[in-house]
């Protein structure tokens, strides 16, 4: 198939070629390898502030020097996705679709936020949110809001609310 000369400049350079493909898979083996080796670190040293701070102050740091971005990979708990839930009926099996959503501290409402109940026994009360805890639920940190509300005969009532509940059963108003 070839002849003389062209066989060896086919064969020098197939070993160029083959010689820089295995450089290059040893550059990218190093690579990956330092890639684990931060990644377990990072991790180890995750959980040694989780344990010192626990998850909720662990959050405030991460808003506070803005390191939501990059810790998010490290973090199982924080991840949102798409969940089923299935409850069965009889023989019939119904499927439910919903978001989990991690609230962070910047998302929580402030003290003093207008707010109006749209359903259940405080319907059309308006108000505002006197306090709020937050506390860690099983999909991360959880609010709960302490309401002051009014009704529309004048009547005082106080109740908490979910976070998740928010534009279900109550909605945060602009005064």
């Amino acid at each position: 198939m070839f002849e003389g000369i062209k066989e060896s400049v086919f064969a020098e350079q197939l070993r160029m070629v083959l010689e820089a493909y295995h450089e290059a898979n040893r550059k990218l083996d190093q690579i990956q390898d330092e890639v684990r080796e931060r990644e377990n670190l990072a991790r180890i040293l995750l959980a040694a502030l989780k344990l010192q701070r626990g998850d909720v102050e662990m959050e405030i740091l991460f808003d506070r020097f803005q390191l939501g971005r990059l810790v998010r990979p490290f973090l199982d708990d924080t991840k949102t996705s798409s969940s089923k839930v299935i409850r069965r009926r009889g023989e019939e099996r119904q499927v439910l679709t919903h978001n989990k959503h991690a609230v962070t501290v910047s998302d929580a409402l402030a003290r003093g936020t207008a707010v109006r109940m749209r359903s259940g026994s405080y319907a059309g009360y308006k108000g505002t949110v006197s306090s709020l805890q937050t506390h860690m639920g099983r999909r991360g940190p959880d609010v709960t809001y302490f309401l002051s509300l009014q009704g529309p005969k004048g009547d005082r009532k106080r109740t908490s609310v979910k976070s998740g509940t928010l534009n279900k059963s109550w909605e945060v108003i602009n005064a």
